[in-house]
C-alpha cells in the first residue's frame, strides 16, 4: 500500500514530497545552487521549463523528493520555527502532522485539528491552511469547526474569526498574514458535509476575507465560486487569489488598497483548459522575495512573474494540493498525491456470454426497526438464489448514519450477512455511509469476505475489471465498471478528476477499448435535466436529489465514449430510465424496508444483464417473489 510505483491504476493516500531548491535571483542568493540529497529519500517528478529564466529560480539539477507518505489528503505545509519542523494538515483524518528533517515518518502534532465536536461527521472536517503569526503560533483554517483559530502554547485552540454578520463561515480554508497583522483567507464550502448545498450553509457566497486586528471581520470578494489558495506579492500592493472550480480553474490579481480592502480583480492566469487532461486544480499558493508565484494547479505547481509568466511547473505527476517554503525560503515543500500500484479488482462471469450483476440500493441498516433490516436481509437471498449474479453491487446507503456508532453496527450487520451469501460484491458510498473512523471502514470493506470493494486508497473511487471464465488476470477485460464516493456531496471535482484518471489510465494500457458502466449514489444534473416524453421511460414519484453536482459530471462521463450507462440511487421512489445521447441514466430500485418510499414504489433491486459481445445491456427491477418489471 505506501509502495510507490509508476505502474498504477488509481490515487493512493496524499504524499508529501520536498523540491529542494535554493530560489537564486531573489533575496536569498546571488547565484543558483544545486540541490543536494542528504538523506537518500526516494524522487519523482520533474521539472517542466518553459522558459530559461527558470533557470535562475530552479537549479536544473534539483530534484523532487519524496519525504513522507500514507496520508489521505495532505495540505497547508508551513516551517513551524518553535520546533524546528515542518507541519501539515491531513484533512479528512482531523490531523496535524509533523515532519522533521532525516525522518522518513511524519508524526501526530494535533488531533482534533478542525473539528472538535463530539458528533461523528463525514466528509473534510480537519484543518487545512496553516501559518504563524508575528508571536511565532500556530494559526489554523478549521474546515469542521468553521472557523479561524490560533493553537495556544497548552495546545489550546482560540478562536479568531467564526462569523460575518452573525453567520457561520462555510469553512475556511487557506490564510495569510500581512505585516501590519491583519489576516486574510478563503471560505470555500469543503468542509461543508454537502459542500455547496449543505443545508448548514448559512452564507449564500464563498467569500474571500479580511480579519482585522481589532477583531473586524470584512468581506472582500463573493465573485469566486471556489475560493482557495491566497498570498501576497512583496510589496503587498497585489492580492492572489485561486479559483478551485474545475469550470472555471483560474488565478485572480487583486489591488489591495490602503485600508486593506481590494479593487481591480482581474485574471491573472487560467488553467481550465488544463484540467482535462491533468490532476488537480488551482489550490495553495506562496510567492518569493522577487515577486515570483508558486501556485499548484492541473499537473503540479505553476511558477509565475508577477505579471503572469509560465515560466515551467515543477511536475510532481500527481494531484498537488499546496506549498510552503523552508530553510530561509531555500527549499519549497509541497503536499501532493501520489498513485498507488493498488490493482482494480477482478470479476470472472460464470458465463462466456452474458455479466449478470444485481443492484442493490438505500438499504439503510440500523435505521428503524429491526424487523425491517431481518426483512431487507431475507429478500437479499431470494434475489441471490433467483438471479445468481456474477456481482452484487450496493450503491449507496448501505447503512444509516452514525448516532452513537450506529453506522458501525449497520456495517457490521451487513457484512455477517453479505459473508454467507456465496457471491462476489462491492458498494460506492452513500450520503447516509457515516462512520467515526472512515478509512477504517475502508479497510473492513475490502477484507471482507466476497469483497471485492478498492476504494480503500482513493476514497471510495475505483474500477472493475470483468473478465469471463478460464485464463487468468492477464486476459484482456471484457468490460470496465466504475465506482465514484458521490458521499453526500454528489459527484465534485475529486469525483470527476478520479474518473477522469481511470479513463486514461485504462485508454493508455489497452490496445482496444471495452464497454463500461459507472456506479454512484447520488444522481448528477442530467437525471433531471435530460427528461422529456421521449428521453424518460420508468417510474418517477419524486423530484431528482442532486446535492451539489452542478453539470462537471457529465462530460466526464461521456468522455471515454465507452460508458454505456450509469446507474444510481438516493431517490427511494424513482425508478427510470432517461436517454442522454450516448449515455443512459438509471435508477436502482431502492431495496432497503428500513428506508422511505416502501408504500409508494414496491422494494426489489436491479438486474443488469449485459451482453458480452457487444456491450448492449438490460436492465430489470425484479422482486423477491420472482416477479419482474422492465422500464
Amino acid at each position: 500500500m505506501n509502495e510507490f510505483m509508476i505502474k498504477t491504476s488509481f490515487i493512493r493516500p496524499t504524499a508529501l514530497a520536498m523540491l529542494a531548491v535554493l530560489l537564486a535571483g531573489t533575496a536569498f542568493a546571488d547565484d543558483a545552487i544545486v540541490a543536494k540529497k542528504k538523506i537518500g529519500y526516494p524522487t519523482l517528478g520533474s521539472v517542466e521549463r518553459l522558459d530559461p529564466a527558470l533557470d535562475k529560480l530552479i537549479d536544473p539539477k534539483a530534484q523532487i523528493e519524496k519525504l513522507a507518505e500514507g496520508f489521505k489528503w495532505a495540505e497547508g505545509p508551513v516551517w513551524f520555527r518553535r520546533e524546528n519542523c515542518l507541519l501539515f494538515s491531513d484533512v479528512p483524518r482531523n490531523t496535524v502532522y509533523k515532519w522533521k528533517e532525516g525522518n522518513f515518518e511524519a508524526t501526530e502534532f494535533l488531533k482534533p485539528s478542525g473539528y472538535t465536536g463530539k458528533i461523528p461527521r463525514g466528509g473534510e472536517p480537519g484543518s487545512n491552511g496553516l501559518t504563524v503569526d508575528s508571536h511565532g503560533a500556530l494559526v489554523l483554517c478549521q474546515h469542521g469547526d468553521r472557523r479561524v483559530a490560533r493553537l495556544e502554547a497548552n495546545h489550546q485552540l482560540t478562536p479568531l474569526a467564526e462569523h460575518y454578520k452573525w453567520r457561520r463561515f462555510n469553512s475556511p480554508n487557506d490564510l495569510v498574514y500581512k505585516s501590519n497583522g491583519d489576516l486574510y483567507f478563503t471560505d470555500p464550502p469543503y468542509g461543508l458535509e454537502g459542500n455547496n448545498d449543505d443545508p448548514k450553509k448559512e452564507l449564500m457566497f464563498n467569500g474571500v476575507y479580511r480579519l482585522a486586528k481589532d477583531g473586524t471581520v470584512t468581506l472582500l470578494t463573493g465573485e469566486l465560486s471556489r475560493p482557495n489558495g491566497i498570498a501576497f506579492s512583496p510589496d503587498e500592493k497585489t492580492l492572489y487569489v485561486a479559483n478551485s472550480d474545475p469550470q472555471k480553474a483560474i488565478w485572480m490579481a487583486y489591488d489591495v488598497k490602503p485600508d486593506g480592502t481590494i479593487a481591480n480583480g482581474r485574471l491573472f492566469f487560467d488553467s481550465t483548459a488544463a484540467v482535462a487532461t491533468k490532476k488537480g486544480l488551482p489550490d495553495g499558493m506562496k510567492v518569493d522575495a522577487a515577486g515570483n508565484v508558486f501556485a499548484t494547479g492541473p499537473g503540479g505547481v505553476y511558477v509565475f512573474t508577477s505579471d503572469g509568466r509560465h515560466l515551467g511547473t515543477i511536475d510532481t505527476g500527481e494531484a498537488t494540493a499546496n506549498c510552503g517554503w523552508g530553510g530561509n525560503g531555500t527549499v519549497l515543500y509541497i503536499t501532493a498525491n501520489e498513485i498507488t500500484s493498488v490493482a482494480p479488482g477482478q470479476v470472472r462471469t460464470a458465463s462466456p456470454k452474458v455479466c449478470k450483476i444485481l443492484q442493490f440500493t438505500d438499504l439503510h441498516f440500523f435505521n428503524t426497526e429491526k424487523a425491517d433490516d431481518e426483512r431487507t436481509i431475507d429478500e437479499f437471498r431470494k434475489h441471490i438464489d433467483l438471479q445468481h449474479p456474477d456481482l452484487v453491487v450496493i450503491s449507496g446507503d448501505l447503512w444509516h448514519d452514525n448516532p452513537d456508532g450506529r453506522g458501525e453496527r449497520g456495517l457490521e450487520l451487513a457484512l455477517k450477512s453479505f459473508s454467507s451469501w456465496g457471491v462476489s460484491w462491492t458498494m460506492c458510498w452513500g450520503n447516509h455511509d457515516l462512520l467515526a473512523d472512515y478509512q477504517r471502514g475502508h479497510d473492513v470493506l475490502e477484507k471482507a469476505p466476497g469483497s471485492i470493494y478498492r476504494g480503500g486508497t482513493t476514497h471510495g473511487d475505483y474500477r472493475i475489471e470483468v473478465r469471463t471464465p478460464g485464463g487468468d488476470e492477464k486476459s484482456p477485460p471484457v468490460l470496465d465498471l466504475f465506482f465514484l464516493n458521490s458521499n453526500d456531496a454528489g459527484l465534485g471535482a475529486w469525483q470527476i478528476q478520479s474518473l477522469r484518471q481511470m479513463t486514461a489510465q485504462v485508454a493508455a494500457t489497452r490496445a482496444k477499448p471495452v464497454p463500461a458502466f459507472a456506479f454512484f449514489h447520488i444522481p448528477i444534473l442530467e437525471y433531471e435535466t435530460r427528461i422529456s416524453a421521449e428521453t424518460l421511460k420508468g417510474v418517477k414519484l419524486e423530484g431528482v436529489g442532486r446535492a451539489k453536482e452542478d453539470g462537471s459530471a457529465f462530460p466526464a462521463l461521456t468522455a471515454p465514449h465507452t460508458i454505456r450507462a450509469c446507474f444510481c440511487g438516493h431517490n427511494h421512489t424513482n425508478d427510470y430510465v432517461v436517454k442522454a445521447g450516448d449515455l443512459d441514466l438509471i435508477y436502482g430500485r431502492s431495496s432497503g424496508y428500513a428506508g422511505y418510499g416502501g408504500d409508494k414504489l414496491r422494494k426489489g433491486a436491479k438486474l443488469i444483464e449485459i451482453d458480452l459481445a457487444n456491450g448492449s445491456y438490460q436492465q430489470t427491477s425484479v422482486f423477491a417473489n420472482g416477479s419482474k418489471q422492465v422500464a
